[in-house]
């Protein structure tokens, strides 16, 4: 895209907020509100003492509805119960539930209510004065059924990490967030932001450990259908607002998703992730559970959410100079890169399903693909490229290399173990290099050396075993970017045309082989385990 082309970027954004059905938060919210409605209804039927529920919602305010029925304890309560009843159980906490069902209809009457979890907290801080900007969680409150209510929805989750009041900085990061949010993708981020009525902030589990800026998030955020409209985000990415915003809106963006599943019938009958198709994530690492093998639910899921980020990070890199003068510097955070991946990532995933996975999508999942891929067109990103996925590979490459640290040992590790692992990091990269100058010479360069001022040799990778962390790093962090060099100048045909010796497969099957072999040892040898030991953890 050009410079002159903010119009259309503007229509952009207004599609993605504001398409019936995909888009528009009026059209999903009037689906949610009357799904919720219906169960109601149906709960009433199985327990009469909760007619009054449904009568209430039936008569709420917009403002009340929105408040009460998008109370993530509410919803969970409600879908619980309804749905334990459903299956012939009697409801394991069926008085907690028939008293913040109770509660919940009282407070439906009222003309501008505040959500019930709210009530218990000692202080409310909202990320807005609108309607539509949620509350932050506060984890010094009254001890009442909705706290305990979303306490135990969150150990129900098992996210490894602990509730927790953000201090004033990271609030005021998170108010920064909203408002870049809000100034880059206004439209956007009202739809987006509509369906998140509650953020709340994690931290490690030992607490001990809070006040140590070193600490390792076991995550940056996440959303769970199994506590509704909250989004989770760590205090680790809320030292950053470019970042916070975007996780916010990441995980905004899947609560939109959610409560448009709710009524629309996306999967073909019977679907089942553990069951369905999958898309293989090239850019993740291919660890023994799997988790980079995606099913069509998650794949769709996570396009929705690129396609978006896709253009928060155009927008936000053509308006850089402005933002940095109001909200500060980016910190390392690279808006050029972020699109990119973000643009090649939807794109690989939509084009995926509609090869492999329409079968597991009824119309309104084949549309709403269809949909996704048009908006990524008209945001210019192109063709496919016709290497087989091998830019999606160096993604997950190169991104290693950027934050590489062998570290030291584990304590339950052989003795001998260091010295044995720094030898296995020394072939990791021999054997590297030497898929490197087998691909050059498949295509005709049978003299290719690794080039620059930190490109190894065979006495320097010897010479491992007794280095520094530092010279490690260094000697890893050339030899990669030697084989990116050369693997990102080999045009991308090439990859799918041209045949790796001896097996006649695509270079493209070379490339995949090293990059997740050694991404898969890689991630041993810098937890301080061997493979062998690592399989058992």
């Amino acid at each position: 895209m050009g410079m002159d082309d903010s119009e259309k970027l503007a229509s952009i954004e207004g599609a993605l907020a504001s398409n019936v059905p995909f888009g528009d938060w009026r059209y999903i919210d009037d689906c949610t509100w009357t799904r919720y409605q219906r169960r109601a209804e149906l709960l009433a039927e199985r327990l009469p003492q909760t007619a009054p529920l449904a009568a209430a919602m039936k008569q709420a305010t917009p403002e009340a509805r929105f408040r009460v029925v998008g109370d993530p304890v509410f919803r969970a309560t409600l879908n619980d119960t309804l749905g334990e009843l459903q299956l012939g159980q009697t409801p394991s906490s069926l008085a907690r539930a028939l008293h913040l069902l109770e509660q919940a209809t009282r407070l439906l009457g009222e003309p501008a209510p505040a959500s019930p979890l709210s009530l218990g907290a000692r202080q409310v801080h909202r990320i807005g004065t609108e309607l539509h900007h949620g509350w932050v969680w506060c984890d010094e409150r009254e001890e009442d059924a909705w706290g305990q209510g979303f306490r135990d929805l969150f150990e129900r989750e098992g996210s490894s990490s602990a509730l927790r009041t953000p201090h004033a900085n990271a609030t005021a990061t998170l108010s920064s967030a909203v408002s870049i949010l809000e100034e880059l993708l206004p439209r956007v981020t009202r739809s987006a932001l509509d369906h998140t009525h509650l953020i709340a902030v994690t931290d490690v589990l030992d607490r001990t450990q809070w006040q140590n800026k070193e600490r390792a998030f076991p995550y940056g955020s996440f959303t769970t259908r199994i506590i509704p409209g909250t989004v989770f985000l760590a205090m680790g990415v809320l030292g950053n607002p470019y970042k916070a915003a975007e996780h916010l809106l990441h995980e905004a963006l899947h609560l939109k998703w959610y409560d448009f599943q709710h009524s629309h019938a996306v999967f073909r009958k019977d679907y089942q992730a553990e069951q369905s198709v999958r898309v293989r994530a090239l850019w993740n690492r291919p660890l023994p559970d799997n988790t980079n093998e995606w099913p069509v639910c998650r794949s769709i899921a996570a396009m929705h959410v690129y396609v978006h980020l896709a253009l928060y990070f155009e927008l936000l890199e053509r308006r850089l100079p402005e933002l940095e003068a109001r909200y500060g510097p980016l910190w390392g955070y690279d808006p050029s890169l972020l699109k990119h991946e973000a643009f090649e990532r939807a794109r690989y995933l939509g084009l995926a399903v509609r090869r492999t996975g329409e079968g597991e999508l009824r119309v309104a999942g084949q549309r709403m693909v269809a949909w996704l891929l048009e908006m990524l067109e008209q945001l210019g990103a192109g063709p496919e490229p016709e290497d087989n996925g091998v830019h999606l590979l160096l993604d997950l490459y190169t991104r290693e290399s950027t934050g590489f640290r062998l570290g030291a040992a584990s304590e339950v590790a052989a003795p001998d173990w260091e010295r044995a692992r720094r030898e296995r990091l020394a072939a990791l990269l021999a054997q590297e290099l030497d898929t490197a100058r087998q691909l050059a010479a498949s295509l005709g360069d049978s003299g290719w050396r690794p080039q620059g001022p930190d490109a190894p040799t065979e006495e320097s990778l010897k010479r491992l075993v007794q280095a520094s962390e530092q010279e490690l790093t260094r000697a890893f962090q050339g030899t990669r970017q030697a084989v990116s060099q050369l693997l990102r100048s080999v045009p991308a045909a090439s990859f799918r045309d041209s045949r790796e010796p001896g097996t006649h497969q695509p270079l493209s099957e070379l490339v995949r082989r090293m990059v997740e072999s050694s991404s898969l040892e890689l991630h041993a040898l810098t937890r301080g385990q061997p493979l062998a030991e690592r399989a058992h953890s």
